[in-house]
């Protein structure tokens, strides 16, 4: 049971032993907050022997960055970290700044929070119910994981605000708080090497309606099994989408059951994917009495998060777009639909994080994609997965994202699509997916605007 703490959550660190064990984008917003608390005696554990920290913390590096957990009072976790099985031993000591934060939510205001969690669309999801709700005059704030943390917005929070938290697999595997509305997309393969299995995967995500009462509200999509389930389990209101009572697109409308709402063709995102999280953001606005013209005047000026279908430009007479976001095979299936028929390489590869990648594969083998350009990590199992599904393109193996962009000028035919979008995550080269994503915009920028280069 992950540990809580009463109303004045943070004083009760007074005088205390903290040990915040990985010092990534979380950890480091709440310890801004924690430094500030009476007493309290701060270490931090990271398994990144080179790490960074903070002057005045007692330090825990390297491998056996958990070898000390016995010596503090409370340790909070960051998302990344797994249940290793010394932090299962210390389970009873054990919290994170999400749930943290959530309590002191409750403790201190009488703030709604709506969370949003899905395997593909939750940052989209969460940047359009924060845009409608401060398109409607709502105090929103936008937090989690979409890169505004949110102890950083803690002294923001009034009575009156909305908290619109994107929430990951990570951050909801112990988390025993709740929203008051909560948005399920859709469940898809992903994260098994950290989750092992795609029932506990699921299992993680059904946590953030788990602790729901029946004054909230559980938004969920009713084409989506592993959903229909979680949502049969649930004490909360469940409001299903993609259901032809609620709401759902059809032809070239959206529409609440038989009710006209505005045409599919006002959304600028691209994708079907994306008219399904408008469908989200639709539901949202009903359930908090939101006018429908605000989801209207919203998704029909919004173009899109950075790296997520993100149009770079056209050079050559090739048009680039960075999918760096699709960091598994369904977000880049979604993809290849959008651009079905326009695509004329594709960049795929990265960590090898246990995928299947068949109904990718024979996707690409049925659009007939000419050129894959084949990234390191995952290739081995990429590439034979492709063969097996009868793909007869060409397949351009390169050791960097710099021979990828280069591979994607020398073998994209005009008038045509190079796109990356690389269906597994980018943590063998790169950081993160936003690093991935900026290293490709770079050198497609780059090697585009050679003149005279020879290809």
């Amino acid at each position: 049971m992950i540990m809580t703490f009463p109303k004045n959550m943070l004083e009760s660190f007074r005088n205390k032993s903290v040990l915040l064990v990985g010092f990534e984008k979380t950890n480091r917003a709440f310890y801004e907050r924690l430094k500030t608390v009476e007493g309290v005696q701060i270490g931090i554990a990271d398994k990144n022997a080179a790490a960074k920290l903070p002057s005045g913390v007692a330090a825990h590096l390297g491998d056996d960055y958990l070898a000390n957990m016995q010596d503090y009072d409370v340790i909070v976790r960051s998302p990344g970290v797994r249940y290793w099985p010394e932090l299962l031993a210390m389970q009873e000591r054990v919290t994170t700044a999400t749930q943290l934060f959530f309590e002191h939510v409750r403790a201190s205001s009488k703030a709604r929070v709506v969370g949003v969690t899905g395997t593909k669309g939750k940052s989209t999801t969460s940047t359009l119910v924060h845009l409608m709700l401060k398109d409607a005059g709502f105090h929103s704030l936008l937090v989690g994981n979409i890169g505004a943390q949110d102890w950083d917005r803690a002294d923001r929070i009034t009575d009156d605000s909305i908290i619109v938290y994107e929430m990951s697999s990570y951050m909801l595997c112990d988390f025993t708080e709740r929203p008051d509305i909560a948005v399920m997309l859709n469940a898809h393969t992903s994260h098994i090497d950290w989750h092992g299995t795609f029932e506990a995967y699921v299992n993680a995500k059904g946590q953030i309606t788990a602790f729901q009462t029946p004054e909230d509200t559980l938004i969920f999509n009713a084409t989506d099994p592993a959903l229909t389930q979680i949502a049969n389990r649930t004490l909360a209101r469940a409001v299903p989408f993609k259901h032809m009572q609620t709401m759902h697109h059809d032809g070239d409308w959206f529409y609440d059951g038989s009710r006209e709402l505005f045409e599919t063709k006002d959304v600028r995102i691209p994708g079907r994917h994306n008219r399904d999280n408008v469908l989200a953001v639709l539901a949202v606005a009903k359930t908090l009495g939101v006018d429908v013209e605000h989801v209207h005047h919203i998704v029909k000026t919004f173009v899109g998060l950075p790296h997520r279908l993100e149009f770079v430009g056209t050079f050559r007479k090739i048009d680039f777009y960075d999918d760096a976001i699709a960091s598994n095979p369904d977000s880049t299936m979604a993809a290849l639909h959008t651009f079905a028929g326009r695509i004329g390489s594709l960049i795929l590869g990265g960590k090898d994080s246990g995928f299947d990648f068949g109904p990718l594969a024979h996707l690409i083998a049925y659009l007939k994609i000419p050129v894959i350009v084949s990234m390191p990590g995952a290739r081995h199992t990429i590439n034979g997965t492709l063969e097996h599904a009868g793909y007869a393109g060409k397949i351009v193996e390169v050791d960097s994202m710099r021979e990828a962009v280069d591979a994607c000028f020398r073998e994209t035919a005009p008038e045509t699509i190079a796109l990356l979008s690389t269906a597994t995550q980018s943590y063998d080269l790169f950081k993160n997916f936003e690093e991935q994503g900026d290293a490709f915009q770079r050198f497609v920028r780059e090697i585009g605007n050679k003149k005279n280069r020879r290809l």
